[in-house]
C-alpha cells in the first residue's frame, strides 16, 4: 500500500505535516503523510478549482479513501487530462493497495505535464518501496531537475544514492538541504554517510552538531565513542560512553561497551563492575561472560576469571575465543595440563589462531622445554611477523640458551614493533651488557624507565577520568 505520497493540488492551500520520515536505518524509512503547497517555481495555474476537488483532497487528508476515489473518478470522467487529479487518484489507489494502477496514474500525470514534480516524487516512493532502485532514482532525478532546491527531493535522492553505495553524491545532496528545512535526524544521517565514505573527521563534526541538538541521545554518544576509538583515543571514547551510561544506566549493551573501553584505559576494576551489572541485567549473553573473565584477568583475579571462562565454554564449546581464554586462564592458575588441552582445542577449531600458539610457546618456556617453546613461537613469528610477542618469546628462549646475538635480534625486532613495552627494553639492556655494548645497554635501560613511567601515567590518567556527562569539546 502506498503510504509515502505527495499531493499538490494547486487550487488549495494545505498544511505541512510530518514532512520527514523517521529513520530506522540509513536508507530505510517508515511512511509519512506529506501534503505540501507547490515548491517548484511558484503557484501553478489549473483549470480544476472546484469545491469537489477540494473535498477530494480533504478526504485523502483525513483517510476517507473511498469518498476521495468517488469524487476524483467523477471529475476525471468529465476532464481526464488534469495532472493534479490524476496524481491524487494515484495516491488514493495506492492507499487501497493497487500499486500498478497508481503507477499508471502517476506516469500519466507526468506525461501530461513534465513539470509536475509531485508525480515523479510519488513514482519514486512507489519504486523505492518495491526495491526498484534504478527507477526510483530516475524518478527523483526528474523531480530534482524541476525543483533543484527542494529539500524533500534532495533528502530522498541522498537516501537512494546511499543505498547504492554512492556516498559522495549522497553527501552533496544532504549538504545542499537548506538549514531551516533540515529534518530532525539530519546530522545523524549525514554522519553515517561520512563514515561510509571514510571521512571520520567530518562524521565526528556532524555528530557533535547532532549532540548539541539532542544532548540526551545515547546513540549519538555511542557513535562518537566509536569514532574516538578509530582515532586511537580511548580516553575520549570512555568519556562519551560514561556520559551515555549516565543517561541509560541499565543498558546491558552500553555497559558491555563501557567495560571494553575501560579495559583499554587500564581501568580493570571499572570494567569488572560494569560487566557484573550487565550480567545481572541480561544473563543470556555468553559474550558478557567472556568480557567479565578478561576484566578479572586484568585484576589478577585468576580463579574467578576461570569460572566465567568455564561458563562461556559450556555455552559455546565450538568458539575458539572461549577455548583460548580458558586455556590461558588455566595456565595462570598453574594448571598446565588443562591449559594445553584447551589451547590445542582452540587450534583444532581455528588452526590460524596465533594467540594459542604464543601461549603454548610460553607455557613450554616456563616449564623449561626450549624445543617445544621454539616450535610454537617460531610458528608465531613465521605466520605473523608483525606480532611483537613472538619475537619477545624467541628472545627469551635464545637468552636461556646463551645465544645472545640471536636474542639481541629478536628483542630488537620486538622493540621496533612495540616500543612502548617496558620489559623488552629491560631485556635489551641485559643482552647489550652481556655483549659488551655498554652504551647501548645504558640507553636501553633509560628507555625501559621511560616506557615504564609512560605506562604508569596511562594507568593514572585512566583512574583520574571524571566520567563527565558533558564530554570535552574537540
Amino acid at each position: 500500500m502506498l503510504e509515502n505520497y505527495v499531493i499538490v493540488p494547486s487550487f488549495r492551500k494545505v498544511t505541512l505535516r510530518r514532512w520527514w520520515p523517521n529513520l530506522i536505518a540509513l536508507g530505510a524509512v517508515v511512511g509519512w503523510l506529506a501534503l505540501v503547497a507547490p515548491a517548484f517555481g511558484g503557484p501553478r495555474k489549473s483549470a480544476v478549482t472546484s469545491p469537489e476537488a477540494d473535498r477530494a483532497a480533504h478526504a485523502l487528508e483525513v483517510g476517507n479513501i473511498k469518498e476521495a476515489v468517488q469524487i476524483l473518478s467523477k471529475l476525471l470522467s468529465a476532464d481526464p487530462n488534469q495532472p493534479e487529479l490524476l496524481n491524487m487518484l494515484g495516491v488514493a489507489r495506492g492507499k487501497e493497495g493497487d500499486d500498478r494502477v497508481s503507477e499508471k496514474l502517476f506516469q500519466r500525470a507526468a506525461d501530461l505535464d513534465p513539470k509536475f514534480a509531485p508525480a515523479y516524487i510519488n513514482l519514486g516512493e512507489l519504486y523505492k518501496r518495491e526495491n526498484r532502485h534504478d527507477k526510483a532514482l530516475a524518478a527523483y532525478e526528474k523531480a530534482a531537475a524541476i525543483g533543484p532546491h527542494d529539500p524533500q527531493v534532495l533528502y530522498n535522492l541522498a537516501i537512494l544514492h546511499a543505498e547504492q553505495r554512492e556516498f559522495k553524491p549522497a553527501i552533496a545532496e544532504m549538504e545542499s538541504i537548506p538549514s531551516p528545512a533540515r529534518p530532525p535526524d539530519y546530522w545523524s544521517v549525514l554522519s553515517q554517510l561520512y563514515i561510509s565514505d571514510g571521512n571520520n573527521a567530518a562524521a565526528e563534526d556532524a555528530l557533535q552538531h547532532s549532540l548539541t541538538q539532542h544532548p540526551d541521545s545515547v546513540e549519538t554518544l555511542r557513535h562518537l565513542a566509536g569514532l574516538a576509538l578509530k582515532r586511537g583515543d580511548p580516553v575520549r571514547a570512555l568519556n562519551y560512553l560514561a556520559s551515555a551510561r549516565q543517561l541509560a544506566p541499565n543498558s546491558p549493551e552500553l555497559l558491555y561497551e563501557f567495560a571494553q573501553v575501560s579495559s583499554q584505559n587500564h581501568l580493570a576494576k571499572e570494567a569488572v563492575l560494569a560487566m557484573r551489572k550487565a550480567i545481572l541485567l541480561d544473563s543470556s549473553r555468553p559474550e558478557f561472560l567472556l568480557e567479565l573473565g578478561n576484566a578479572l584477568l586484568d585484576t589478577s583475579d585468576y580463579p574467578e576469571a576461570l569460572q566465567y571462562f568455564q561458563q562461556y565454554v559450556e555455552q559455546r564449546p565450538d568458539a575458539p575465543a572461549g577455548q583460548l581464554n580458558l586455556g590461558w586462564s588455566y595456565y595462570l592458575n598453574h594448571d598446565y595440563k588443562n591449559a594445553r588441552q584447551h589451547l590445542k582445542e582452540c587450534l583444532r577449531l581455528d588452526p590460524n589462531q596465533v594467540d594459542a600458539k604464543y601461549h603454548l610457546g610460553m607455557i613450554a618456556y616456563d616449564q623449561g622445554d626450549d624445543a617445544e617453546a621454539t616450535k610454537w613461537l617460531s610458528q608465531v613469528v613465521s605466520s605473523k611477523p608483525q606480532d611483537a610477542r613472538g619475537h619477545w618469546g624467541m628472545g627469551l628462549v635464545d637468552t636461556r640458551e646463551q645465544q645472545y646475538p640471536k636474542a639481541l635480534q629478536e628483542f630488537q625486532a620486538s622493540a621496533r614493533l612495540n616500543p612502548d613495552e617496558p620489559k623488552v627494553h629491560y631485556q635489551l639492556s641485559q643482552i647489550d651488557a652481556r655483549l659488551g655494548r655498554l652504551d647501548d645497554a645504558q640507553r636501553e635501560l633509560e628507555q625501559y624507565r621511560q616506557a615504564q613511567k609512560k605506562q604508569e601515567e596511562q594507568v593514572k590518567l585512566g583512574e583520574s577520568l571524571p566520567f563527565s556527562a558533558s564530554p570535552a569539546k574537540p
